[in-house]
Protein backbone atom coordinates (compact mmCIF):
# COMPACT_ATOMS: atom_id res chain seq x y z
CA UNK A 1 0.00 0.00 0.00
CA UNK A 2 0.53 3.55 -0.45
CA UNK A 3 0.20 7.16 0.57
CA UNK A 4 -2.08 8.52 -1.84
CA UNK A 5 0.26 10.95 -4.07
CA UNK A 6 -0.23 14.72 -4.13
CA UNK A 7 -1.50 14.90 -0.30
CA UNK A 8 0.64 17.38 1.27
CA UNK A 9 0.72 18.19 5.35
CA UNK A 10 -0.47 21.62 5.72
CA UNK A 11 -0.25 24.07 8.99
CA UNK A 12 -3.77 25.18 9.87
CA UNK A 13 -4.55 27.29 12.80
CA UNK A 14 -1.29 25.73 14.55
CA UNK A 15 -2.88 21.74 13.31
CA UNK A 16 -1.51 19.69 11.18
CA UNK A 17 -4.36 18.60 9.08
CA UNK A 18 -4.45 17.36 5.17
CA UNK A 19 -7.47 18.91 2.86
CA UNK A 20 -9.06 16.48 0.71
CA UNK A 21 -11.12 17.88 -2.03
CA UNK A 22 -14.44 16.70 -2.64
CA UNK A 23 -15.45 14.60 -6.11
CA UNK A 24 -18.27 16.09 -7.06
CA UNK A 25 -19.26 19.97 -6.79
CA UNK A 26 -21.69 19.41 -3.89
CA UNK A 27 -18.92 17.38 -1.79
CA UNK A 28 -17.00 19.85 0.85
CA UNK A 29 -13.43 19.77 1.31
CA UNK A 30 -13.25 17.40 3.73
CA UNK A 31 -9.90 18.17 6.13
CA UNK A 32 -8.39 15.51 8.31
CA UNK A 33 -6.31 16.10 11.54
CA UNK A 34 -3.08 14.71 12.47
CA UNK A 35 -1.42 14.19 15.43
CA UNK A 36 2.56 14.12 16.02
CA UNK A 37 2.85 10.33 15.71
CA UNK A 38 0.40 10.51 12.09
CA UNK A 39 2.46 13.10 10.98
CA UNK A 40 6.04 11.11 11.79
CA UNK A 41 4.70 8.50 10.40
CA UNK A 42 3.70 10.04 7.00
CA UNK A 43 6.77 11.50 6.46
CA UNK A 44 8.20 8.30 6.98
CA UNK A 45 6.08 6.62 4.69
CA UNK A 46 5.39 9.24 1.81
CA UNK A 47 5.88 8.30 -1.43
CA UNK A 48 7.31 4.49 -0.41
CA UNK A 49 5.36 1.62 -0.47
CA UNK A 50 4.38 0.06 3.10
CA UNK A 51 2.70 -2.67 5.19
CA UNK A 52 1.37 -2.31 8.71
CA UNK A 53 4.38 -4.23 9.82
CA UNK A 54 6.38 -1.36 8.47
CA UNK A 55 4.33 0.99 10.38
CA UNK A 56 5.27 -1.12 13.43
CA UNK A 57 8.59 -1.15 13.29
CA UNK A 58 8.56 3.18 13.15
CA UNK A 59 6.88 2.94 16.09
CA UNK A 60 9.04 0.76 17.55
CA UNK A 61 11.88 2.64 16.18
CA UNK A 62 11.11 6.01 17.98
CA UNK A 63 8.59 5.19 20.44
CA UNK A 64 8.94 3.19 23.96
CA UNK A 65 6.05 1.07 23.76
CA UNK A 66 5.30 -2.67 23.59
CA UNK A 67 5.66 -4.57 20.49
CA UNK A 68 1.65 -5.44 20.64
CA UNK A 69 0.71 -1.78 21.40
CA UNK A 70 2.75 -1.10 18.44
CA UNK A 71 1.01 -3.68 16.16
CA UNK A 72 -2.30 -2.86 16.98
CA UNK A 73 -1.85 0.92 16.73
CA UNK A 74 -0.34 0.37 13.37
CA UNK A 75 -3.42 -1.40 12.36
CA UNK A 76 -5.65 1.26 13.68
CA UNK A 77 -3.70 4.14 12.21
CA UNK A 78 -3.69 2.22 9.02
CA UNK A 79 -7.29 1.32 8.89
CA UNK A 80 -8.23 5.38 9.79
CA UNK A 81 -6.39 6.45 6.71
CA UNK A 82 -8.12 4.02 4.32
CA UNK A 83 -11.07 5.33 5.64
CA UNK A 84 -10.35 8.92 4.91
CA UNK A 85 -9.21 7.85 1.57
CA UNK A 86 -5.66 8.39 1.90
CA UNK A 87 -3.91 5.42 1.31
CA UNK A 88 -3.82 3.51 -2.14
CA UNK A 89 -3.82 -0.35 -1.91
Amino acid sequence: MRLKEGLKIREIAKEKVILLQGRTKADMTRVVSLNDTSEYLWHSLEGKDFTCGTVTELLLARYDVERERAENDAVSWVSKLTEAGLIEQ
